[in-house]
């Protein structure tokens, strides 16, 4: 019979014949496993730990050797001081840890309606270190915020990941802000097509096609595989290739200096045409001239510029 699994002690016994001591463990109710003779006139067995009393009232010489299993880990663990203190410690700490809030996240990127909730998140004892809610409790504080902040917003969901409390929201759109969503974006000047960021809405164009102004870029509607119409909300930018002639004139300076400040100011007015996703790709000088009493220059620019447009 194999040895169980849960904890056992392992035995030696001497004897000149097995049959008895066979006998008498069946009359006792005791199960052995794995008895093997390992030497002349000796025996190995294994006895489950809670029947070691038993063994021991055994009229046999039987030796005790050792207990090997799980339970042995635990005896050994309530019997050193150091190695349960540690263990309470972790039960302890790990309990403590699975209680408390460690942080709080409110997704969204309208910083007035994240200072509205966290200040009602103070009030309902949602913040670092307080006690975790019940499922119940955050259903009742969510229904509260979106009460609270209805003017404000059209939908928040307020829910628990492990230790973390996130609030996630939509900001409230007006009729015509939601009239808005819904349009097609269209390209506002001519360009060569690079990049979509498009959060929604059907990509007409492809990257690397020139498009002219006034061109559809993405739809806000697809015909999905039933073939029936859909309306999408459109949101997003289109980053394409533009090009621009920067002319400018100097007077009364000397060459090197009138090509510095040249330089700067034909920059300075191109920068003018940038807004805060586009960019400077490629400047080239396409001249650089005695004008009258000073100097010209003129500069070939070509930008990644988000020409899409409602």
């Amino acid at each position: 019979m194999s040895k169980p699994r849960i904890g056992y002690d392992v035995y030696n016994i001497y004897c000149f014949d097995i049959l008895p001591f066979l006998h008498e463990l069946s009359s006792k109710g005791i199960k052995v496993y794995e008895l093997k003779k390992i030497e002349q006139y000796r025996y190995e067995f294994y006895a489950i730990t809670f029947k070691r009393n038993k063994v021991a009232s055994l009229d046999f010489d039987i030796e005790y050797i050792k207990t090997i299993g799980i339970l042995n880990y635990f005896r050994r663990i309530l019997t050193n001081k150091v190695t349960l203190v540690g263990m309470v410690s972790f039960i302890v700490t790990y309990y403590l840890l699975s209680t408390f809030v460690w942080r709080v996240e409110i997704i969204g990127s309208y910083d007035n309606i994240n200072k509205q909730i966290a200040s009602l998140l103070i009030y309902y004892d949602i913040s670092k270190y307080d006690l975790i809610k019940s499922q119940d409790e955050l259903e009742i504080i969510n229904s509260d915020l979106r009460h609270e902040l209805k003017g404000s917003i059209d939908w928040i969901n307020t829910y628990r990941y492990g230790n973390i409390y996130r609030i996630q929201y939509t900001k409230k759109y007006s009729e015509e802000m939601q009239q808005t969503q819904y349009q097609n974006l269209y390209a506002c000047r001519d360009g060569v097509v690079k990049q979509f960021i498009v959060r929604s809405g059907n990509i007409i164009v492809k990257p690397n096609n020139y498009v002219t102004a006034g061109q559809i870029l993405v739809s806000n509607n697809i015909v999905d595989t039933r073939q029936e119409l859909k309306i999408l909300p459109v949101d997003g930018r289109v980053m394409a290739n533009t090009w621009y002639v920067i002319t400018a004139h100097v007077d009364n300076l000397d060459e090197a200096t009138s090509f510095a400040e040249l330089q700067r100011l034909t920059r300075l007015e191109i920068q003018k045409k940038l807004s805060d996703y586009d960019s400077i790709d490629k400047e080239v000088l396409i001249s650089f001239d005695i004008s009258g009493n000073g100097y010209s220059m003129k500069t070939h620019y070509t930008l990644l510029q988000n020409i899409a447009c409602k």
